[in-house]
């Protein structure tokens, strides 16, 4: 989670349910936050698929990178992710390159966000 976005302390993240994947909206108030925000997230744009001979997920864009690892929204796997920056932080548009699973990255998104907010993890 080093590098996502909707973990920078202060960061709230907004999703949007679009044809053939999700927007993120990742702000914070706080100037700096919003900084790092719009880092990570141009960060993840460079990113490309994950690299699977890069071992295990490490925060460093190795592994399978598949759905069962990692909580950030921002998912790289069939996918392709574009960047935008708005007020106080990015827009991250995330597309499933397999438009038949466009709905499946759109579930796991949401179930990200949801893991990313304490009261929604089982305890």
């Amino acid at each position: 989670m080093a590098n996502c976005p909707s973990a920078v302390v202060g960061a709230t993240t907004g999703s949007l349910a679009i044809d053939g994947g999700v927007v993120l909206d990742v702000t914070a108030t706080d100037p700096a936050a919003a900084r790092e925000i719009v880092e990570l997230a141009h960060r993840h744009a460079a990113m490309g698929p994950p690299d699977p001979s890069r071992g295990l997920h490490t925060g460093r864009h190795g592994g399978p990178g598949g759905t069962e690892s990692g909580h950030c929204p921002v998912i790289h796997v069939g996918t392709t992710v574009t960047v935008t920056d708005i007020a106080g932080g990015a827009r991250i548009t995330v597309l499933a390159t397999d438009p038949a699973k466009a709905a499946e990255l759109q579930r796991e998104t949401r179930e990200r966000i949801q893991w990313l907010d304490p009261s929604m993890r089982a305890p």
